[in-house]
């Protein structure tokens, strides 16, 4: 094809497609800077509902551990305070063997001396729903020498005297004879 145009229309037609070509390009660029600007406030929006999201979820969270902690936290108080309850009930009711002694130790005459002492722990089931037996007291056995009847007879008295000892026992045995008796007696201790 033969162009026939001046050479001054050809320029202006040739200027006028590089006018073409330019803006073009120049709105290409334009709609990817609109298109990137667009993605890039989807995106914003997009993550701010994901951040919203995300920060109740995180509250939520919290707030459910913080009061699963505060029942554990509780759950721990309380055992330990039955725990406490049931050591401070114990030791209410403790009896202290050193204190039967003691009082034994007391009650015999001067010339009267124990050979044997043994103790055994009164245990009951106090309720039918509980395992665990309770204890209530202490059994205890003695055994002693005396020179005499006589002296036997007063550590009996003094024994069922004393408002501790509950169902002391002694022995016909310690009746037979009348002098170096071997004399053995049983009582229990109740706790009070």
């Amino acid at each position: 094809m033969i162009n026939l145009l001046p050479p001054k229309a050809k320029e202006e037609i040739l200027l006028e497609r590089k006018k073409r070509v330019v803006l073009s390009n120049w709105i290409l660029v334009l709609l990817f800077f609109v298109f990137l600007l667009s993605a890039m406030f989807l995106i914003k929006f997009y993550l701010q509902i994901q951040t919203t999201y995300l920060k109740a979820q995180l509250v939520t969270n919290k707030q459910i551990l913080e009061r699963n902690m505060n029942e554990e936290i509780l759950n721990k108080i309380n055992l330990f305070d039955s725990s406490f309850e049931e050591l401070n009930a114990f030791y209410r009711q403790r009896i202290y063997i050193s204190e039967v002694l003691a009082k034994i130790s007391r009650l015999l005459p001067n010339t009267v001396y124990l050979t044997n002492f043994f103790v055994s722990p009164n245990l009951v089931l106090e309720n039918n729903d509980d395992e665990l037996n309770q204890l209530v007291g202490f059994n205890i056995y003695v055994a002693g020498f005396s020179p005499t009847r006589e002296e036997v007879l007063q550590l009996k008295a003094n024994m069922e005297k004393e408002e501790d000892f509950k169902e002391v026992f002694f022995p016909l045995t310690n009746w037979v004879k009348t002098t170096n008796i071997d004399f053995s007696l049983s009582f229990k201790v109740i706790k009070p």
